[in-house]
């Protein structure tokens, strides 16, 4: 949410200076949209942005690839979507939460993409913890997101649909690990 607002401030900014003439195109909605909503292709347009900002979200290029995604929160009109504010899946449940996992190039099947289900090895930092043996988190979770590091191209940052007790056992591991254990239901490879 505090990203958005930044985002936003920040768009506001470059349209009040007429600085977004040159820029890249990104894609908007069109109107208000309510959580939940099934995307259509009336419900987004276009906006350009400079280039700083525009990787937060979707281009122009990708706009066919958001037609039929659900928002999983109220999208106001003319505000650009953010590369998490859609997914394909049912909105967050009751006790589920997001939780970002730093996972390094190779420690996960170079296949994986949002919508798999994975299981996921947590390596404990022995500095932190009486023992160092990895060991698998208690049930399969579902990838929600996957993007490169910006800060270290050796690292993915794995978005990963579970429930308090996964950001627990990840968030004081030393390696995490991901295992493919079903199919991707989300942006599967044709």
């Amino acid at each position: 949410m505090g990203l958005a607002l930044v985002a936003c401030g920040l768009l506001g900014v470059m349209w009040l200076s007429g600085s977004t003439a040159s820029g890249t195109e990104v894609v908007v909605a069109s109107n208000n949209i309510e959580q939940g909503h099934i995307l259509g292709s009336s419900d987004l347009t276009t906006l350009r942005v400079p280039n700083e900002i525009a990787s937060m979200f979707y281009s122009v290029t990708e706009a066919e690839a958001l037609i039929g995604m659900r928002a999983p929160a109220a999208i106001e009109s003319g505000k650009p979507m953010l590369r998490m504010s859609t997914l394909g899946g049912e909105p967050l449940g009751m006790g589920e939460m997001l939780t970002a996992v730093p996972v390094r190039v190779g420690a996960y099947p170079p296949e994986l993409s949002p919508g798999a289900t994975v299981l996921v090895v947590v390596v404990p930092d022995p500095t932190t913890t009486n023992g160092a043996t990895p060991y698998v988190f208690g049930k399969s979770v579902n990838v929600w997101a996957m993007e490169s590091s910006i800060d270290d191209p050796s690292l993915t940052i794995a978005t990963l649909r579970g429930d308090r007790d996964l950001f627990l056992a990840t968030s004081g591991a030393l390696e995490i690990r991901l295992a493919l254990v079903g199919p991707v239901t989300q942006g599967e490879r044709e």
